[in-house]
């Protein structure tokens, strides 16, 4: 295994994504492996509502694209008009998606700025461009609640630091792990 990988309570299977890009998922005792699709799949995350991947599509640049989990009805998250507004044309961003408990959100990694944003899927906006100081590292992780995001990240120095992001009021906390 030398890719992606996640676990999805509500089909109780296993995902996790090839070298080769191929999204497969197996069940809870390894048996039944099934492939989805044939899209190029590296970083990813299942819809909470278990009907939706969430994917960083990788071509010319990445993108954060979603598809059925059957391959089918692939598309692009954001349109060209708000790639285009946000400056995000030419630019990579859509990887290590992660998905708000609810499923109205999801959190991308992206390279403008060195920071994360999160995308309304409703109205397939960008909500919140959230510009951590330092680059943002897999995995992207929500509070229950959806207020909280945690943040694995990386400074120029390379030292990590587990951090989270208030949605509600955009301060950012350094949790105080020692050794990390």
């Amino acid at each position: 295994l030398e890719g992606h990988f996640t676990w999805s309570p509500v089909l109780k299977r296993f995902f996790y994504s090839l070298m080769s890009g191929e999204l497969i998922s197996v069940g809870e005792d390894g048996s039944g492996e099934r492939k989805h699709g044939s899209e190029f799949v590296s970083t990813f995350d299942i819809s909470p509502d278990g009907e939706t991947v969430a994917f960083a599509a990788e071509g010319h640049n990445v993108e954060l694209a979603l598809m059925n989990l059957d391959g089918s009805n692939m598309t692009f998250v954001l349109d060209e008009t708000t790639r285009l507004q946000e400056g995000l044309m030419g630019k990579n961003f859509g990887y290590g998606p992660s998905w708000s408990p609810d499923g109205s959100r999801i959190a991308v990694n992206t390279s403008v700025s060195g920071g994360l944003m999160i995308i309304d899927m409703a109205s397939k906006s960008v909500l919140l461009p959230v510009q951590p100081p330092t680059w943002v590292m897999e995995p992207l992780s929500w509070s229950p609640d959806g207020r909280y995001l945690f943040v694995d990240q990386v400074n120029p120095s390379s030292n990590r630091r587990l951090r989270y992001i208030d949605l509600v009021d955009g301060s950012i906390i350094t949790l105080p792990i020692e050794g990390y």
